[in-house]
């Protein structure tokens, strides 16, 4: 009998040595493995409100049709300060199998850096540099990393480096868009850096002087003060006559542009000099004072210029805006298309004066009212088609940071309707957004913080201690 709990007892103890060898070779094997992996190909599960380090269709778009091997230097310490910057960088190579990613320390190899410096200013710490072939882009940290007006970090790696892609491999031929300048018009830095990241030329004109150039794929007018003149409306018919395509915004109160609105509504586009607010709570961002902040519906209209921003359910602001009145029968034979409106319960007030009453009256014009519309025509060739786009807001785009700012899709708005006037939609990827970087916060309440601290200091330690008691007393005699 005692020979026989020797030998179960025995059996016991291989068996038990045996699962905790297994248990341990486990373990070291997923541990290699994981590492290869993590060395080889970065991997993580994005469980951002945002999807951060989750790239976008254009992107995988772009390297699907990527052939060219390309080197990517990032110049990262091991401080830990550029990790958001890391885990989006280290995505590349996942996504494209022509991309090796290696990290250098420039301080420990000062003669790497040396050998990209830039007229002798040296390569910035915490810059990326993309090497293809004989060909080098150096994208700094302050391309990839921002804070915006409200303080949020926001993290921009994904364009910064596709742009220089695109740059390194050639692109298309660059799209130009003009300024125009003469007008009065207010700042359009916002709209002219937003631009110029998605790989625009931009530069500006004075058309009144010197007409529209001749390879403008697109002109920006906005929110002009003075009226235009005889001769720029007939740049403006040269122009749109080839085949051109432009954008307008305004501001609400600045006065009345007699020459250019009744040219608008010849295209069907008629400006009124009112200020729009929505009746709607759930659709209107705030109400107080002189501001208005709509949050107009995206429609969706025959050319899928809003498709991806609607299967997003995305919101699109618009700050103090004027109402636009589509005119289906007009002079242009344009077609016109609405693009932003707000709910039934939105209504215009054509007295803006600073204290005015907010609230809607009896008067004021009420109803679905437009924001945003596209008014497109052939030219009188039928060889080319010319589009219009207007907005009533101009604070949608320039001066409240809406257009950059993550969480709001005024950006891909004006990107989608710029891409698609000037054809950039068809073989182009587009603009790709800054993602919010900020860090997460739990908010708990102190008795929260006390509750869970003891659990995880008293209660569960008491619990496993008692469960190797369990087993302890079970099995001592075995």
């Amino acid at each position: 009998m005692a020979n026989k709990k020797m030998k179960v007892k025995t059996r016991l103890q291989v068996n038990a040595l045996v699962i905790t060898i297994a248990a341990i070779l486990c373990v070291i094997l997923i541990n290699i493995i994981a590492y290869e992996l993590n060395f080889k190909r970065a991997f993580y599960i994005d469980t951002t409100d945002t999807q951060t380090y989750v790239f976008s269709d254009e992107t995988k778009y772009f390297f699907d049709n990527m052939e060219t091997d390309v080197k990517m230097y990032a110049l990262f310490p091991n401080d830990g300060r550029s990790d958001s910057m890391k885990k989006a960088i280290e995505q590349f190579p996942n996504v494209s199998k022509n991309i090796t990613l290696e990290y250098v320390d420039i301080y420990r190899n000062p003669e790497f850096a040396h050998k990209y410096s830039e007229g002798g200013m040296g390569v910035e710490e915490y810059s990326v540099i993309i090497e293809m072939g004989d060909k080098y882009k150096i994208v700094t940290p302050s391309q990839m990393y921002a804070f915006d007006q409200s303080g949020n970090q926001t993290l921009n790696v994904e364009s910064a480096i596709i742009n220089a892609l695109v740059s390194l491999t050639g692109g298309d031929i660059p799209t130009r868009v003009y300024f125009i300048t003469g007008q009065g018009e207010h700042s359009f830095e916002e709209i002219y850096s937003a631009l110029l990241k998605d790989n625009y030329f931009v530069d500006t004109v004075n058309i009144e002087a010197s007409g529209v150039p001749d390879d403008a794929d697109m002109i920006f007018c906005v929110a002009p003060t003075k009226d235009f003149s005889t001769q720029s409306i007939e740049a403006l018919d040269d122009y749109f006559d080839n085949g051109g395509n432009a954008s307008f915004f305004f501001a609400p109160g600045v006065g009345e542009l007699p020459k250019l609105n009744a040219y608008l509504a010849e295209w069907g586009v008629k400006v009124n000099n009112d200020l729009v607010f929505e009746g709607d709570a759930s659709r209107n961002k705030s109400q107080s004072g002189f501001k208005s902040e709509p949050i107009p519906y995206i429609q969706m209209d025959d050319y899928d210029i809003n498709y991806a921003l609607l299967e997003k359910d995305m919101t699109v602001v618009t700050p103090e805006s004027s109402s636009l009145e589509i005119i289906e029968n007009n002079q242009a034979g344009a077609e016109v298309t609405r693009l932003l409106v707000t709910s039934a319960k939105g209504y215009a007030k054509s007295d803006i004066t600073a204290d005015m009453t907010i609230g809607k009256q009896k008067g004021d014009k009420e109803g679905q009212l437009c924001l945003a519309a596209l008014s497109r025509r052939f030219t009188p060739d039928n060889n080319n088609i010319s589009n219009i786009f207007v907005s009533g807001s101009y604070y949608a785009f320039e001066g409240s940071g809406y257009l950059s700012q993550p969480g709001y899709a005024n950006g891909d708005f004006l990107l989608n309707v710029v891409n698609f006037a000037t054809g950039r939609a068809n073989d182009s990827i587009t603009s790709i957004r800054p993602k919010d970087a900020t860090t997460g916060k739990l908010n708990m309440t102190q008795a929260q913080v006390n509750a869970i601290k003891i659990i995880l200091q008293w209660v569960v330690p008491i619990l496993i201690l008692a469960a190797g008691l369990v087993v302890w007393i079970r099995r001592r005699y075995l």
